[in-house]
Formats: C-alpha cells, structure tokens, sequence
C-alpha cells in the first residue's frame, strides 16, 4: 500500500511538472512574439543607419558589432522556444581561437562593470571546427558572463581551450564564492538562479546553454565549486554530429 501511494505520488507530480512546463512554454511564446516585433524595427532602423556611417569614421567598426549582437539577440529569443521545441542552426565552419576572442569582446563591458580580468589560454595553433556558430557564442558567453559575475573585484576568469581529435574542451574557472549547495542539482533547470540582485537575470542562461550543447552532442558539467571558486567544463564535438551525417 505504501509503495502504491509513492507511486501515485510520483504521478501527480510528474503531471504536475508536465503542466508547469506546457505553462512555461506558452509563456516563452508570448515573450518571443512580444520581443520581436520591436526588435524587427530596431533591426530595420539600424540596416539605415549603419549604411549612413562612413567606413572611414572612426567608430565604424562598432556597425558589424552592434549587427552582430542584434543578430544574436533575435537568435536568444529563438532560443527560449527551443528549451520546448528542438531545432538547432546549421553548422559553419570558424576558427576556435577568433570566436573566443569574439566572446570575450563582447563581455569587455562586464569585465569593466564587475572589475574582473578575463585570462584566455587558447591553443597555440589555429584550429577549424565546424559547429553552430551563434549557438557556441551563445553557451560560452553564458558561462563566461556567470563567472565574471559571481568573481569578487580585481579577480580574475580563466578560461582554456584545449582540442584533442575531434572533441574540445573549454573550461572555464572562476574566485567567486561558490555555488550553494541546494541549487547544485538544480542548476541547469529553467529559471533557476543563484546571482545577486546587481545581476539578477530570469535563470535561463545555463538551461539554453546545456540544452544547446546536447544537440551538438557535448554538454557542460560543473567540476567543482567552493568557497575558492567555481569550475565549469564544456565539452563540445569539434565537428558537428549532423553535418558529418550529411557529408556521408
């Protein structure tokens, strides 16, 4: 009788589950309409605006940067539908060590906002993988963001990237003050979070990340975490499983 009532137990919560994320979903639907169609118009108002900027002008090169981002914004509002419905872009071909360097471009202004240094160790030759470009941007930013965040003022994120045949590693550590252990098993679900208020978010940064590199066919796990700091490893194919399906 006791087994039954667990059982019975575990049932109602698993339909309570499956209803908590059917309400999810149709709440991420919403938002992703809500915030596309002002994005659309940004969009368009700024394909304007940036063939007015001269290429000789000293703040020219901020036009790809600001495109980019736009880009990648559209795309993070695609990706909150993909926690519930899986698609994932088509693969491209870029340079390991140029996309890091791109990803820490565009956290230079929170490296400056939570005053930590972010360390690079990238492979000392050039390296050619072929992933989903915005998607990859996507997971390291997120991780990468997370650690300058919970890093104290005048520390340091370190993060190496290491290819050994067709797998890559990318481990990213920080000095914050670790993560509670009541969360830890929790991390990766949506809108879980353990930041401060200074850098509150809605928790999904590491639910998309983890969600984006299982359909690469890699994953990110948490090494270890303390009170000296937090390590993260992301583990990714350095050829993406569906394309080489494709090529065959």
């Amino acid at each position: 009788m006791n087994d039954q009532r667990k059982t019975e137990g575990r049932d109602t919560d698993d339909i309570e589950q499956l209803w908590q994320l059917a309400a999810i979903g149709r709440l991420a639907a919403v938002m992703v309409h809500e915030i596309n169609n002002p994005l659309a118009g940004i969009k368009n108002a700024f394909e304007l605006v940036g063939r007015a900027v001269p290429k000789d002008h000293p703040s020219y090169h901020y036009v790809p940067r600001i495109k980019a981002e736009l880009d990648r914004l559209a795309q993070i509002t695609r990706q909150v539908l993909y926690l519930y419905r899986p698609e994932l872009e088509e693969p491209t071909d870029f340079e390991i060590g140029e996309a890091v360097r791109y990803v820490a471009g565009l956290l230079e202004t929170k490296c400056a906002e939570c005053d930590v240094r972010l360390d690079l160790s990238l492979p000392s030759t050039q390296h050619l993988v072929c992933l989903p470009h915005g998607s990859f941007v996507q997971i390291l930013f997120n991780v990468i963001q997370n650690g300058l965040e919970a890093s104290p003022a005048g520390g340091t994120v370190h993060v190496t990237v290491s290819i050994a045949g067709d797998r890559m590693t990318i481990v990213v550590v920080d000095k914050g003050g670790g993560i509670p252990e009541a969360v830890r098993a929790r991390l990766f679900e949506p809108f879980v979070t353990t930041k401060s208020e200074a850098h509150a978010g809605f928790g999904l940064g590491l639910s998309i990340s983890q969600t984006l590199a299982g359909r690469m066919g890699g994953s990110i796990e948490l090494l270890q975490t303390g009170e000296d700091g937090t390590t993260w490893c992301i583990r990714l194919p350095a050829i993406s499983p569906g394309l080489e399906a494709t090529k065959r």
